[in-house]
């Protein structure tokens, strides 16, 4: 090996051990900040096959660890927003002990028309049964107000998650062209990686999502359905079709809970439109049903009625309609024949809705009618979810307390998923994280090596001198 050429070894060694001292000193700096992935630096064979080189600054991930951080993150943002949106749609309910919830008003129209039985022509009893009724029709109205409240609240929830989504996809695929163009040999590359880590994290909490990691071409990001996010350079763009409550990536279906497409299970996102494309359509299909069950309920009860004559409950002044069910907890009103207000009779209340003369005045046979009604079981549709047969009251407080429970358990999910992460983490801060006491000797050895290869430059500058002096 001539001078030079050892001499050109020795400069490249200084090269790479300042690489390796600039990476180990950035570890030690940011050692305490979350997120960070220990750098190395690999070492090549320099040019023409002599000394040494640095081929790239490496991130020490594991991958394996990462998917299951990413995959716990989305299913705590799933079961935390479940938990946070019921809870907010069971607040609008109000408590089920309220006075002013539904299971209290059934219970207080009932209570009132036991005392009205005892003595069917008291005018302040009866006019107490109108307001009890009146205030369940209320207590309906307001509830289906609290399904309204609560889905608007949802779908400005999906926009804006929507749009947060795009501007995180959007955000990964600028950063693979920047990776891609990037020098492997920099700390800028792994600080992009870093940057693109902390997007996917992100974009975690609202879907859950697979990595395909191409290098330094970047990755792609894809649902667990096989629905693409991100490719390349591009993002498939994420939408929500108010009209049809559906949910794309690009073209593609991805709504949850839809037989026959590809949608997203996980997510604040997936729980989200979960929400407002599922529960919330149910709770006013119970809803509606309650208010069906209550209807005809004073239908058959009514002794008085001819067919097609509406009972103390309407559906906007007229009898029942099985065929117009749907929106029937917004229609439902007070007969006005009975509401003095509106020109009729609180008489009506122990003679019939129907009634073509009035019945004795201590003649309570059409009130009783009415209490045992409120008293029997009704055929509910089990898919409904609230029980197949059960009182009114029943159904009623089921109807209340179902969003409670389910929030609860969410929260309890939730909970669980958040530990699971804790633990994901806490690993991978063990295997990705950075050492202080490693990097400390890391630093003692290039200390040694740089200190070596001084002693070699000062040996070849000594032998370059004999040689001129000899010459």
């Amino acid at each position: 090996m001539s001078i030079s050429l050892a001499l050109s070894t020795s400069q490249s060694g200084f090269a790479a051990l300042g690489t390796r001292a600039e990476v180990t000193s950035t570890n030690i700096s940011n050692a305490d900040r979350p997120g960070y992935v220990r750098r190395d630096v690999e070492l090549a064979t320099g040019p023409a096959n002599t000394g040494v080189g640095t081929n790239a600054i490496s991130r020490e991930v594991d991958r394996a660890l990462q998917s299951r951080e990413w995959t716990s993150v989305a299913s705590a943002g799933y079961h935390a927003g479940m938990s946070q949106s019921l809870s907010y749609f069971a607040n609008q309910l109000g408590e089920p002990g309220s006075l002013s919830a539904l299971p209290a008003l059934v219970s207080g129209l009932q209570s009132e028309l036991d005392l009205l039985s005892v003595n069917p022509d008291d005018a302040i009893v009866q006019a107490s049964v109108l307001r009890r009724a009146e205030s369940l029709v209320g207590g309906i109205s307001d509830a289906a107000g609290a399904i309204y409240t609560t889905s608007q609240r949802s779908v400005d929830a999906i926009n804006s998650m929507v749009g947060e989504v795009n501007s995180l996809t959007t955000q990964i695929a600028d950063l693979n062209v920047r990776i891609s163009a990037s020098d492997p040999g920099t700390s800028e590359l792994a600080s992009l990686q870093d940057q693109q880590d902390a997007a996917i994290g992100a974009l975690a909490e609202m879907v859950d999502v697979k990595l395909v990691n191409r290098g330094q071409a970047g990755i792609d990001i894809i649902l667990p359905s096989g629905a693409s996010l991100v490719e390349g350079s591009s993002a498939i763009a994420v939408s929500f079709d108010r009209s049809t409550e559906t949910l794309r990536a690009g073209d593609i279906d991805i709504t949850p809970g839809r037989p026959g497409t590809r949608g997203i299970s996980s997510g604040a996102l997936a729980a989200e439109v979960e929400l407002y494309t599922i529960i919330l359509p149910q709770a006013q299909s119970q809803l509606d049903a309650f208010a069906g069950a209550l209807i005809t309920t004073f239908e058959g009860a009514d002794l008085s009625l001819a067919p097609g004559q509406a009972g103390l409950f309407t559906d906007a002044g007229m009898a029942f309609d099985p065929a117009r069910q749907d929106g029937l907890a917004n229609r439902i009103a007070i007969n006005p024949v009975v509401d003095p207000a509106q020109g009729g009779e609180l008489s009506r209340l122990r003679d019939g809705m129907g009634a073509v003369s009035p019945r004795a005045l201590a003649d309570s046979t059409q009130v009783t009618a009415f209490t045992d009604a409120m008293s029997e079981q009704h055929s509910f549709d089990p898919t409904l979810g609230l029980g197949g047969n059960v009182t009114l009251s029943g159904f009623a407080a089921n109807f209340v307390t179902a969003p409670n429970l389910t929030s609860v358990e969410a929260a309890r999910q939730a909970e669980s998923a958040q530990s699971a992460v804790l633990a994901v983490q806490a690993e991978r801060s063990v295997r990705e994280g950075v050492n202080i006491d490693t990097e400390i000797q890391q630093l003692l050895a290039i200390e040694q090596a740089f200190a070596a290869n001084s002693q070699v430059i000062s040996a070849l500058t000594r032998m370059m001198d004999d040689l001129l002096e000899a010459v």
